[in-house]
């Protein structure tokens, strides 16, 4: 299942890793290894947990793949 998140007004300026404390079921460390395993995009790219934000960026959420 893909997640996409639209950034608001809101949130302009919060990290990346932190702002999707409140969107998804993950932990703060978990979420920033997806981030670095290219899990979670904004804009169709690959970015660093400390992104910042902007109004009307994407974020998309891929799924975790499944352990082998």
């Amino acid at each position: 299942m893909l997640n996409k998140i639209i950034v608001e007004q809101l949130n302009i300026g919060e990290r990346l890793d932190k702002f999707l404390l409140t969107k998804i079921d993950a932990s703060r460390n978990e979420i920033q290894h997806r981030i670095k395993d290219g899990l979670i995009l904004v804009n169709d790219k690959k970015v660093l947990p400390h992104h910042f934000l902007r109004a009307g960026d994407i974020i998309k959420v891929l799924p975790v793949p499944a352990a082998k």
